[in-house]
């Protein structure tokens, strides 16, 4: 089938118009996560906690919509002078709770524990093959995409969902799905 050439202008208006709302940035460090309210999904499967309690395992679950508050995450820049890319992810129902590994070997589940300023094991580098302009993103819009996730100690882990589809651990870095994640934002609340 062949357009008109009347429409195949319009086609390519749209598509143009809808390029320059939706423009893409590299984003090898994500600044424009610093301080946002985020959702974090790989797939299908988002990042949350049963309760936001002291030791309170990290899980996947269903992505859903609305977002339910276990799965909204506060991301943070650390401004460590050793790693001053470095992020924290408080938990939005308990800002006094982080997401932590007990150390840094592979197969670590990750869990929250009260904030210790400046500690390396609640610090995480983020890296993204793409991150979307922030200017006009409305609340729920994609942040950044193919972003992994890995501990300031050891950055050759990856923050990992593992074949059960709810523990989330460290394993070493390879690229897999389980180990991509895509961020949005989540400022409404319901």
């Amino acid at each position: 089938m062949q357009l008109s050439p009347a429409l195949a202008s319009v086609l390519v208006l749209l598509t143009n118009a809808w390029v320059t709302t939706a423009d893409t940035v590299p984003c090898p460090n994500p600044a424009i996560l610093g301080g946002d309210l985020v959702t974090i999904i790989s797939g299908q499967t988002a990042l949350r906690v049963s309760s936001a309690v002291v030791g309170a395992a990290l899980q996947g679950s269903q992505a859903m919509t609305p977002v339910d508050t276990a799965a909204k995450w506060l991301l943070q820049p650390v401004g460590l002078s050793l790693h001053p890319s470095g992020y924290v992810f408080k938990a939005f129902n308990d800002i006094d709770l982080q997401v932590v590994t007990s150390d840094v070997s592979p197969h670590t589940p990750l869990h929250l524990e009260p904030i210790k300023q400046g500690v390396n094991p609640q610090s995480w580098n983020i890296t993204c093959g793409v991150c979307f302009t922030p200017t006009g993103l409305p609340d729920g819009a994609h942040l950044a995409g193919a972003c992994e996730i890995t501990p300031v100690l050891a950055p050759g882990e990856c923050v990992t969902i593992e074949d059960d589809g709810v523990t989330i651990a460290l394993e070493d870095c390879t690229g897999a799905a389980a180990q991509t994640f895509d961020f949005y934002g989540t400022v409404a609340i319901e």
